[in-house]
């Protein structure tokens, strides 16, 4: 299967690897998928990152705010299922595209997803539906039925329309900005 993904698109991969390895963490998820992406060189989606402001700094402390640093190393590290979703679907939209798999159908397939690091998306103000249509607009990458009923449908099982969606994060964000950090334990401990 890897044999389908460019060296920029496997170097990814190995980085969201390491973030995990690095935090302890015995799972790779689409969160470290997307600290992956932010440390790809010279690929298409680094602009589309930059103009949005997404930095590798900041998904690192969101990865760390979520899970937490597990301490050690950790010698295993199957995908999440999310993450996997990820991989197959980037791989699908390549193919449909003919191309080797690139970053920018991994960011894509992300953003498909629908997952929770589209919180990470909103936390700092930007709308992940803005990101798609930057990456389709200015890389030329179409999307076949599959992917886009996929998206549609993903859409559809929101509760809550991408307009909803955005202010309802950003009445969280100035929750957390007001009490000057995430507490991921107390809130856990409350529900």
């Amino acid at each position: 299967m890897f044999e389908l993904y460019s060296k920029n698109s496997l170097n990814i991969i190995i980085k969201a690897q390491e973030i995990a390895r690095n935090f302890g963490h015995n799972f790779v998820g689409p969160e470290h998928l997307l600290f992956g992406i932010t440390q790809a060189k010279e690929s298409k989606i680094t602009k589309i990152l930059d103009k949005y402001g997404i930095k590798s700094d900041d998904i690192k402390k969101y990865i760390e705010d979520i899970y937490g640093d597990m301490g050690g190393d950790s010698i295993e590290q199957p995908f999440l299922p999310h993450a996997k979703n990820i991989l197959f679907n980037a791989l699908h939209i390549a193919k449909y595209n003919n191309t080797l798999t690139e970053p920018e159908h991994l960011l894509l397939a992300l953003i498909i997803e629908n997952c929770a690091v589209n919180t990470f998306f909103y936390i700092h103000d930007v709308n992940p539906e803005l990101i798609k249509q930057d990456i389709l607009l200015n890389t030329g990458i179409k999307l076949d039925e599959t992917m886009l009923s996929l998206d549609k449908e993903k859409e559809e099982k929101t509760p809550y329309t991408n307009k909803q969606s955005f202010g309802i994060f950003n009445f969280i964000k100035n929750i957390f900005k007001r009490e000057n950090k995430l507490e991921t334990n107390k809130i856990s401990k409350d529900l």
